[in-house]
């Protein structure tokens, strides 16, 4: 299924805006060639003012990777920029502080979400197209 695609990206530059170990497992794995450009977007956007945690994961996925084509812009840029966000989100009910703090504790221990949002941002710096695709 990817095959088309890969083959296409192969002539390509592409650049992951993110230093995630997992990120680039995960598009070393599907045999994708890019380079590795962090993002320096301070991720500090007020939750509140997005309606859904997804908004949110959107947003701060795109502000990561235009801030990645705005550091990359001029006659070298590359073709395709990949960004990507993922919030989780976790539900706890406490009764005391102290409660909830042990319930904490024990959530952060065991590592395991009530939920996650993932984006992914794409974006092609020469003719700023921008493609976002999120999953529950």
């Amino acid at each position: 299924m990817l095959q088309p695609i890969l083959h296409k990206l192969t002539t390509q530059r592409v650049v992951l805006a993110s230093g995630s170990p997992r990120r680039k497992q995960i598009l070393a794995n599907i045999g994708l060639k890019f380079e590795v450009v962090p993002s320096t977007f301070e991720e500090n956007l007020d939750e509140s003012s997005f309606d859904t945690p997804q908004d949110y994961a959107r947003e701060t996925a795109l502000r990561k990777t235009m801030e990645v084509a705005s550091r990359l812009d001029g006659p070298q840029r590359p073709d395709l920029i990949i960004g990507a966000d993922t919030v989780v989100k976790v539900a706890v009910t406490h009764s005391k502080l102290s409660s909830f703090m042990s319930q904490l504790k024990s959530l952060l221990q065991s590592c395991q979400p009530m939920s996650s949002m993932a984006t992914l941002t794409l974006v092609n710096p020469w003719t700023k197209l921008v493609v976002m695709a999120s999953k529950h």
